[in-house]
């Protein structure tokens, strides 16, 4: 199986008794952005998510994004200049502002993560009042409502707000202060992700994101693959047509979801977007 070649798969759960017709359902790898990457193959996904009666997401984005500072709260955080000289502060404070219209005044309160998220978007070019309704995971979900789809997350904002708690405090500020102190070098790694998405390249995908989770990957990546897959096989059996999306990273690799589906004998068939 080349799970490099595709962020799109046809999902077929084989009969028993080879006589029922079970429906076809599909596997997404999203891209967590609202970057035109991102969004370069909307068109061509929405007619599969039209195909089907039931829509899973990452998560419930209706009850999500009502949370999204929750999810991201540490008690430990206690700003972004307390851990920033006051040259290094107005330095990237300059430089957002005059080039990706960002003004990090505006973020300190927010959590490191979240802070994070907001400048990646920006160095993709992306404003930030469109960062969470205009992201692709939002855009895809709105159409398979639109599409009267029954639409729910894979993972439940309770439990991801667990998972993201168990982030290390260290790591995300230390993840952020690489962000801003070398801004030029974080702009082509994060377009690098962006440009492999524009791509179909998943490979690729897994292995930038793989690279910069460092120690959290267990966390972020594996621990959640093996609770998705079994999610996504419970959904399988409904004998429905489903749709799902989640990471595109969660996607390849020893310990992905397409490799644990396809020991559990789902057959996967790539679709070239």
């Amino acid at each position: 199986m080349k799970d490099g070649l595709s962020l799109l798969w046809r999902l077929t759960l084989l009969s028993k008794d080879s006589i029922t017709e079970i429906p076809p359902s599909y596997l997404l790898g999203t891209m967590h952005s609202a970057s035109h990457e991102a969004l370069y193959h909307v068109p061509l996904i929405k007619p599969y998510i039209s195909a089907c009666t039931h829509y899973f997401g990452e998560t419930n984005l209706d009850s999500i994004l009502n949370n999204a500072p929750l999810l991201f709260n540490s008690l430990e955080w206690t700003g972004l200049q307390s851990v920033l000289s006051k040259s290094t502060y107005s330095k990237s404070a300059f430089l957002l502002s005059n080039k990706y219209n960002i003004h990090l005044d505006g973020l300190t309160h927010l959590p490191p993560m979240m802070i994070s998220a907001i400048i990646s978007e920006a160095l993709l070019g992306v404003h930030q009042s469109t960062i969470y309704t205009g992201a692709l995971d939002q855009q895809l979900w709105n159409f398979a409502k639109l599409s009267n789809a029954y639409v729910d997350g894979i993972e439940s904002a309770a439990e991801q707000e667990i998972i993201y708690k168990k982030i290390p405090i260290k790591f995300q500020v230390a993840q952020l202060i690489k962000l801003l102190t070398h801004i030029s070098k974080s702009r082509k790694a994060i377009q690098a992700i962006a440009t492999a998405y524009k791509k179909n390249d998943l490979l690729s995908i897994f292995h930038l994101s793989k690279k910069s989770l460092g120690p959290v990957r267990k966390i972020l990546l594996h621990d959640r693959n093996n609770v998705m897959t079994g999610r996504i096989i419970q959904h399988l059996n409904n004998n429905e047509s489903n749709f799902v999306s989640v990471g595109a990273a969660h996607l390849p690799g020893s310990k992905g979801i397409l490799r644990l589906l396809k020991i559990k004998g789902i057959k996967l068939e790539a679709i070239t977007l």
